[in-house]
């Protein structure tokens, strides 16, 4: 019998639901076959646990599973065009993209499915009120008459309410011209003749001899000022970039404080920056933006911290390594949060098969919001870690310098972090489990190692143990990254 002759129900979700809520959900309404289809993917106990409890044929998928890299991009290109317009109103752009981009996407793995599998119910979970839903489209799935479940009607009227476009764009303007027009204290110093306003410190790498003054301004007005600049750091532009049309970004400069590889879509992260300066943390950051039309100030600003760094001489032996895990969310169709799944699940793995060394997992700081992997991917991780049961890996509750210390080898998908330990002295490996195009494709060019399979990841472990060609080419991308791609 051929998958489309057996007829399946097919349940979607994401980390917010719980699997004892599926569970009990099939015991209500039990079926034969079932395809449970997730935004994350599940780790290993949890599969075995559902395979239990339920007593059905069950497929296991994820989103990840369906990234095609040449049609998730196309997906990523549709979003930008249908939502253009918008990119001057900083946030509506990013929220408009973000679930053009999910519907499509939604849109997209359904088709394969129906291709594949004759489905004669879909059901979809919902365990937030959040409208991207941990990349689930409710858009898409209530269009194709899926059922929606655990949303009361009070709830689904009030999100029609709130999305509606007209109601969204009044209150974008609303805030935007107060935001402009209230008085607003900035940090500020003069440099060359100019006057800089910094409207927040995070993440900005400034000379800690710089002597920097408060003083308050007016958005609106200043930056209409010839000899005055508002400096940001990319991650908080939005303070910003959400104050157009009612205060000029022209004499805005962006700081970039984030690892962008020049093969990154545009749509997000550089489109939406056209009307600003942006001060590039390397050449290959500075290429990436240049390649849009961004005006970059290529050479780095003597207020700004340098960037150099000395390369080590000797490594220590690997004894503590350390997965830094880089961040998920719907800022391109191209990630998916059973990304970071997939290396987490092999990182386990791989302390189970070296017990003389120590593992630890390294979260993202903020992975635990409602838009990046969401309010259960932490505890997913230390339940994962309890149920390995294995002496030798932990969770951290450090901060970044302290795991930096205790790191000899530290290991991620992509991650400015890691490429910061290497340039401390610490040895750098990056594994890619998507099956898409590698975010250390720049890196990857300067001579480091990524792998693409857990095999590769454990070979690659194993060797940099009994061998020092690890350290060799990590010295060698570094010594060529000082040439070529520094900027100072």
């Amino acid at each position: 019998m051929s998958e489309l002759d057996k007829s399946y129900q097919l349940w979607v979700f994401n980390s917010s639901t719980n699997i004892s809520e599926l569970i009990e959900y099939f015991k209500k309404n039990p079926c034969e076959a079932l395809i449970l289809l997730s935004s994350h993917c599940l780790f290993d106990y949890e599969r075995k646990q559902l395979t239990s409890e339920i007593k059905a044929q069950i497929e296991f998928l994820h989103f990840g599973l369906f990234n095609n890299d040449e049609d998730m991009e196309a997906i990523d290109q549709m979003a930008y065009e249908q939502n253009e317009r918008q990119i001057n109103q900083f946030s509506v752009y990013i929220n408009r993209f973000k679930k053009s981009m999910n519907y499509s996407r939604n849109a997209y793995i359904h088709k394969a499915l129906n291709n594949k599998f004759n489905i004669e119910q879909s059901l979809v979970f919902c365990g937030s009120f959040d409208p991207v839903n941990l990349g689930i489209s409710f858009k898409y799935w209530k269009s194709s008459g899926a059922i929606i479940l655990d949303i009361s009607e009070g709830w689904q009227i009030l999100k029609t309410f709130f999305n509606q476009p007209k109601l969204e764009i009044m209150v974008y303007h609303i805030k935007a011209l107060l935001r402009s027009i209230l008085p607003r204290r900035v940090d500020s110093f003069v440099f060359e003749g100019q006057r800089w306003n910094i409207h927040s410190n995070y993440r900005l790498a400034l000379k800690k001899s710089l002597e920097l003054k408060k003083r308050w301004i007016i958005p609106m007005f200043n930056s209409q000022t010839k000899n005055e600049f508002q400096l940001i750091g990319l991650h908080d532009s939005g303070k910003l970039l959400n104050l157009r049309p009612y205060s000029s970004s022209k004499r805005v400069v962006v700081a970039g404080d984030a690892y962008r590889p020049q093969v990154y879509p545009p749509y997000l992260f550089a489109f939406p920056f056209k009307s600003v300066y942006y001060i590039p943390i390397d050449r290959n950051d500075l290429n990436f933006f240049e390649k849009y039309a961004i005006r970059t100030i290529a050479q780095r600003p003597h207020f700004m911290r340098s960037l150099d760094f000395d390369i080590e001489v000797e490594y220590p032996d690997i004894k503590t390594v350390i997965l830094s895990i880089n961040h998920a969310g719907d800022w391109t169709a191209l990630i998916n949060r059973s990304d970071t799944d997939l290396l987490i699940e092999a990182f386990v793995k791989l302390a189970k098969h070296f017990p003389e060394l120590d593992f630890v997992i390294r979260p993202h700081p903020t992975m635990s919001g409602p838009r990046a992997e969401g309010p259960n991917a932490l505890k997913r991780i230390n339940k994962l870690v309890l149920k390995s049961s294995l002496p030798n890996i932990e969770v951290s509750k450090l901060r970044l310098e302290e795991d930096w210390k205790r790191g000899d080898l530290f290991i991620s998908e992509y991650s400015l972090s890691v490429i910061d330990a290497m340039k401390n002295g610490k040895l750098g490996l990056f594994c890619n489990l998507t099956g898409r195009r590698s975010f250390m494709d720049d890196w990857e060019k300067l001579g480091i190692d990524c792998v693409t399979s857990y095999q590769e990841l454990e070979e690659s472990l194993r060797a940099a143990l009994n061998d020092q060609e690890l350290v060799k080419r990590n010295r060698m991308a570094l010594e060529r990254y000082k040439k070529a791609i520094l900027l100072t």
